[in-house]
């Protein structure tokens, strides 16, 4: 019971740090070396904790049948806890760094979830028999439920990405504060043929090509200085800050590539390519947000007309 104690809030603390740094990286930060090298003191405590009935290294239970902590008990706690206070740290930091109150409010409901796991963990060190650290966990938990529950409002429920609501919120934030003065760019995309895809394989298949799609596009422009949306049906959104033209236009191209390597549908049908338009705020013949929607959108049809 103890080694399924022990194991499970390891375990349980890794997933929220996983969780956390996913929503902080907008959907990206599950996959890749990222996630392996934070996994690493999971793995070495879990073997710490497995080896204890013979090694007592985290708890073992003397010849009167009692539970004793062992010598490398408190250091396992400090792990343990370091995966909950350090996704707290990380999203304080990005709290900093967010420039919509919809993102700092985000950013501090995270924070916060480490207050009460962290407060009765120490508790709980501290005053052996003291058993807080579950109950304080369970209030979290709850608090993080909530939000949950508020963020879908403003989420597109099969692609994970924020809905039309959201992203005219977050063009009127952009607009009010006129970009900061910083280069800011509106992409405009849509799938080519997806009528097709629809009418040919079903809408199961089209709805999996959308989420297919949104994946590369976490995946390329998932930081802190994006904001990805779908905007309706099979056209997506992407308005990037503090980058060159350059840099853009590099970043299109790449998502271009990734999803004609996508494989989809029974047997790949055909290469699937997307029509892309796209315009900055800094140009002379676009005033305010809705007009460089429009533009990149008149840029988009330009586009999808050429590869037709």
């Amino acid at each position: 019971c103890n080694l399924a104690y022990f194991a499970t809030l390891e375990f349980m603390a890794f997933l929220w740090a996983l969780y956390a740094r996913d929503i902080l990286l907008n959907g990206s930060g599950q996959r890749g070396r990222d996630v392996i090298i934070p996994a690493l003191p999971l793995f070495f405590c879990l073997i710490a904790l497995f080896s204890s009935p013979w090694t007592h290294l985290i708890f073992y239970i003397d010849e009167q049948n009692r539970y004793v902590r062992g010598s490398g008990f408190l250091l396992h706690s400090a792990m343990t806890m370091w995966y909950v206070f350090g996704s707290a740290v990380r999203a304080l930091w990005h709290c900093r760094k967010a420039e919509t109150a919809d993102r700092r409010l985000e950013c501090r409901w995270l924070a916060y979830f480490a207050i009460f796991p962290v407060i009765s963990g120490i508790l709980q060190v501290c005053f052996y028999g003291v058993d807080l650290l579950l109950p304080f966990t369970a209030i979290s938990i709850l608090m993080v439920y909530i939000n949950v529950q508020q963020r879908q409002v403003t989420r597109d429920s099969l692609t994970g990405l924020n809905n039309r609501r959201r992203l005219e919120q977050h063009m009127r934030e952009l607009e009010a504060r006129k970009c900061d003065g910083k280069p800011c760019y509106l992409i405009m995309m849509d799938v080519d043929l997806f009528k097709k895809i629809n009418d040919t394989y079903g809408h199961v298949t089209g709805d999996e090509v959308l989420k297919l799609i949104a994946e590369q596009m976490k995946r390329i422009f998932g930081d802190s200085k994006s904001f990805l949306a779908r905007y309706g049906g099979d056209e997506f959104v992407v308005i990037i800050r503090e980058r060159s033209k350059l840099q853009v236009e590099e970043d299109i191209q790449t998502l271009k590539n990734a999803v004609a390597k996508m494989e989809w549908g029974p047997g790949k049908p055909w290469e699937l390519s997307i029509s892309v338009g796209w315009a900055g705020y800094s140009e002379i013949c676009v005033h305010g947000m809705a007009s460089l929607a429009r533009r990149a959108d008149e840029r988009m049809y330009e586009e999808k007309r050429r590869n037709r």
